[in-house]
Order: structure tokens, then C-alpha cells, then sequence
């Protein structure tokens, strides 16, 4: 007999992939501003570009485990996994239209 995992345990793998993507923007963010603010700007990109690789891996991986069953969670796992995937990638795509710290 196998046991359902509570509810709790449920919701937190269903929007796992939004905590996910709260975690990146706040991450890249955060960096940012401090790399604006302690003058080393020129790494800006290469960490948004290494985080939200490592990011939209562990959301790959998150979709991955609920893959191909059958009951509701596990769908609105991978769908919720999928448009943290996208947001991410859309975070990302700012550094081609924004400057990095404003120009300066």
C-alpha cells in the first residue's frame, strides 16, 4: 500500500518551479546591483548567463520527475516548471536591451 505524500509536500513540488524562478530573479538581482555598486560590472553577464543555465537545468530536472503520470500535480508540476523556464530565459534576454548598471 502506498501512501499519498501530504498536502503540503504536494503544493511545494506543484510551484517548486516558481520558488525556483523567485530565486533567480532575486539572485541575478541582487548581484547585479552589488556588482553596480562595488564597480566589477564586467561580470554581470557571464553570472546571469552561468545562473539561469544551472537554473533552467534544475527546473528541467523538477519537470523531468513528473514526467509522464497521470494525475494533476504532476502536470501542474511540468507546466509550472515550464514557464519558470521561459520567465528566466526572459530575465536573461535583458542584458541584449538593458546596459549593465546603466551605462556608466
Amino acid at each position: 500500500m502506498t501512501r499519498e505524500p501530504s498536502f503540503a509536500l504536494t503544493t511545494l513540488r506543484m510551484f517548486s518551479g516558481v520558488i525556483l524562478w523567485a530565486a533567480h530573479f532575486v539572485g541575478i538581482y541582487a548581484f547585479t546591483a552589488l556588482a553596480c555598486t562595488r564597480g566589477f560590472d564586467s561580470a554581470v553577464p557571464g553570472v546571469i548567463v552561468i545562473a539561469t543555465g544551472v537554473a533552467v537545468l534544475v527546473a528541467l530536472l523538477i519537470a523531468r520527475t513528473a514526467w509522464r503520470r497521470e494525475n494533476f500535480a504532476d502536470w501542474m508540476t511540468v507546466s509550472v516548471a515550464a514557464i519558470a523556464v521561459l520567465a528566466m530565459c526572459y530575465e536573461m534576454f535583458a542584458l541584449l536591451w538593458v546596459p549593465v548598471c546603466g551605462g556608466r
